[in-house]
């Protein structure tokens, strides 16, 4: 059972959405609503905000250990994520970026310009959300799924850092070609998890994907 696309299904009257409409409905109910949250943790503190936990009311009815099995099969498939920050409007603020295979800690890293908004907005705000997906449109939604981690940013420039988390040399030609001042890497440590797809299913009434609380 897919409850979000099937119900986009039953709004347009169709099997599957025009691709136009495709588009708004994933922004909306999987990138933007994450970055929504985000805004509303921090309400009028930007710059000071607090990192938040886990909330309450996490759902789940499968055992964690398929949930997780299901989120690494999904960020195996989409190496593509998107990054979700808050600006100093305490605006969400995505963009796609690469990202790098994490371990079993579960912490991702992102290869950025130093220069770029999102090391800014990380500097300032730590709260984030990476997420992954795959709408699978062309099959009728056969195989679509989505997951979003939602942690803590932090942006690193020391040579430390840099040595072990340094780009390939095709890379470093085509996107920093002087590095390592040119080179920021972005550490993100996800808090806990929510997905559907890949066997998993979300609440059948209200939607709320299956998550589980991470350690550390």
């Amino acid at each position: 059972m897919r409850p979000r696309i099937h119900q986009c299904a039953r709004l347009y009257g169709t099997a599957a959405p025009p691709a136009a409409h495709v588009e708004i409905t994933r922004r909306d109910l999987v990138n933007v609503a994450p970055a929504v949250w985000l805004a509303g943790v921090l309400g009028s503190s930007v710059g000071k905000a607090a990192t938040p936990g886990p909330p309450g009311s996490l759902y789940r009815i499968d055992d964690e250990a398929k949930i997780l099995a299901a989120a690494k099969a999904m960020f195996a498939e989409d190496r593509i994520a998107t990054l979700v920050t808050i600006d100093s409007n305490g605006v969400p603020r995505v963009r796609p970026v690469g990202v790098k295979p994490p371990k079993d800690d579960l912490v991702f890293w992102i290869g950025t310009r130093r220069s770029s908004r999102k090391v800014a907005q990380i500097r300032e705000n730590s709260n984030a959300t990476l997420h992954f997906n795959f709408d699978d449109f062309s099959n009728n939604y056969e195989n679509a799924f989505y997951v979003s981690f939602m942690g803590t940013a932090t942006a690193h420039i020391d040579a430390e850092t840099l040595a072990v988390q340094r780009p390939s040399a095709s890379l470093l030609k085509q996107l920093w070609p002087n590095f390592p001042k040119d080179y920021a890497a972005i550490r993100f440590k996800p808090k806990w998890l929510e997905l559907y797809g890949k066997g998993i299913d979300a609440h059948e009434v209200n939607w709320q994907p299956q998550a589980v609380a991470l350690p550390g």
